[in-house]
C-alpha cells in the first residue's frame, strides 16, 4: 500500500502543479490565493468524508452554516481527527492566512512577493527550498514570479498530500470506533437499571448530599 501510495504521490505532484498553472494563468494573484484554498478545500472535504459514517444526514455536515463549512473547520477536524500530520496541518493554517490577506486586503493589490504574504510563505514546510535563494533578494529580475511558483507548488503539494491520504484511508477499510463497540438498541433496555435499583441509586446519593 505505501510503495503504491508513493508512486502515486510522485505522478499527482507534478499533475497537480501542472494543472493549477494552467488553470491560474493569465490570474491575477489575488484569484491564485482565493481559489487555490477552494480546491484544497475540496480535498480536505473528501478526507474527511473518508472517515465518516454511511449516512445520507452527514453531507450536511459540510453545508452552509453547519460545523464543517469552513476551510479552518475542515482543517481542525482533519488534524485533531489524526488524518493529517502536524507539518500539513502547519502548512493549511498557513495558506488559509495568506488566502484571507487575498480576501480582504483588495485595495492594497497585493501579490505574493510582499514581504507580509513572502514571509508566510516562507514558513512553509513544503516549499520548494532551492528557491529560498531566489526570494531572499527583492531586487531579483524573477523575484515576483518565483514568489508566486514557490505559492502554486505548496498548494499542488498540500493538495496531492490530501488525496494521498485520503486515497489511502479509503483503500485500506479501517473500521470506526463503533465497529468494535457493537453495541446495538436492543441491549438499552436490558442493560438499563431496574426500578428499584434506580431508586435505590437516588436514595443513596441524597444521603451525601
Amino acid at each position: 500500500m505505501l510503495t503504491k501510495s508513493h508512486k502515486r504521490l510522485e505522478g499527482d505532484v507534478k499533475e497537480y502543479f501542472d494543472l493549477m498553472l494552467n488553470a491560474f494563468e493569465g490570474e491575477s494573484e489575488r484569484s491564485i490565493g482565493i481559489v487555490s484554498i477552494c480546491i484544497i478545500d475540496e480535498q480536505l472535504e473528501k478526507l474527511i468524508r473518508s472517515r465518516l459514517i454511511k449516512n445520507q444526514q452527514a453531507s450536511s455536515l459540510f453545508k452552509s452554516e453547519h460545523i464543517l463549512q469552513t476551510f479552518y473547520a475542515k482543517t481542525n477536524i482533519a488534524y485533531f481527527f489524526g488524518l493529517i500530520p502536524k507539518w500539513l496541518y502547519d502548512d493549511l493554517r498557513i495558506m488559509g492566512k495568506i488566502r484571507n490577506s487575498f480576501a480582504h486586503k483588495v485595495a492594497c493589490n497585493l501579490r505574493f512577493s510582499d514581504p507580509f504574504v513572502l514571509k508566510l510563505i516562507n514558513q512553509c514546510k513544503l516549499r520548494l527550498k532551492i528557491l529560498d535563494g531566489i526570494l531572499k533578494d527583492p531586487t531579483a529580475r524573477t523575484h515576483s514570479e518565483m514568489a508566486k511558483t514557490q505559492y502554486i507548488l505548496i498548494a499542488s503539494r498540500v493538495a496531492t498530500y490530501l488525496g494521498l491520504f485520503e486515497y489511502i484511508i479509503s483503500k485500506s477499510n479501517l473500521p470506526k470506533p463503533i465497529d468494535f463497540i457493537n453495541y446495538d438498541e436492543s441491549r438499552i433496555d436490558k442493560d438499563a437499571l431496574t426500578k428499584s435499583q434506580f431508586l435505590a441509586a437516588i436514595a443513596k446519593k441524597s444521603k451525601t448530599i
